[in-house]
């Protein structure tokens, strides 16, 4: 058992029993979910159609990006950030294997900051366009980028006020929340700190 899954128990005390309570990276599960192999896990279930990120997190976790690759198929990667050690921070891929997606999908599989832990997350490909057009002024060249995929992440608020890389004021991000100054006249692209 690894250091991110256990099991605990708690007292029901009105019936003034003992349960166990399974957890998989902090989530809880069941007990047959928390002991499925990671060959055994079905992607489509717990990967692809979860609605709830943390348990869609936890399972990609457990069954690892190589084995969800193998098993869905090699992603086509559209556009990649990697950091000076030539680590990835950032690939937006495209999956279009029929017997799990009815179309292509695409997903930014990113790094989250803080705790290092790797993570897909669903983009909607049919905004893209759009978003392309709300931000190619600041010299983004080509609709399936990481820029435009991070720019979708943004809440409609957000997105309302204009790109200026120069001028634009600074933001944060923590997670999914983003700081900025909801009266800017402009913020930049990217966040100044992302935690």
């Amino acid at each position: 058992m690894g250091k991110d899954m256990g099991y605990g128990k708690f007292i029901n005390k009105r019936r003034k029993t003992m349960n166990k309570v399974f957890y998989l990276y902090g989530v809880e599960v069941s007990e047959e979910e928390f002991y499925l192999e990671p060959e055994k896990v079905d992607i489509q279930k717990y990967i692809i159609n979860e609605k709830n990120i943390q348990r869609k997190m936890a399972f990609l976790n457990k069954v690892g990006m190589e084995l969800f690759y193998k098993r869905v198929g090699k992603a086509n990667i559209l556009d990649e950030e990697k950091n000076k050690k030539g680590e990835i921070i950032y690939q937006l891929l495209e999956f279009d294997n029929k017997e799990f997606f009815t179309e292509s999908a695409f997903y930014l599989y990113m790094r989250n900051p803080s705790i290092g832990v790797y993570h897909l997350e669903g983009i909607n490909k049919n905004d893209l366009p759009k978003v392309f057009d709300e931000i190619k002024h600041v010299g983004i060249k080509k609709i399936n980028s990481i820029d435009c995929a991070l720019h979708w992440r943004k809440g409609d608020n957000m997105r309302k006020i204009k790109v200026d890389n120069i001028n634009g004021e600074d933001w944060k991000q923590q997670g999914d929340v983003c700081i900025y100054n909801k009266n800017a006249k402009s913020l930049k692209l990217r966040p100044c700190k992302l935690t």
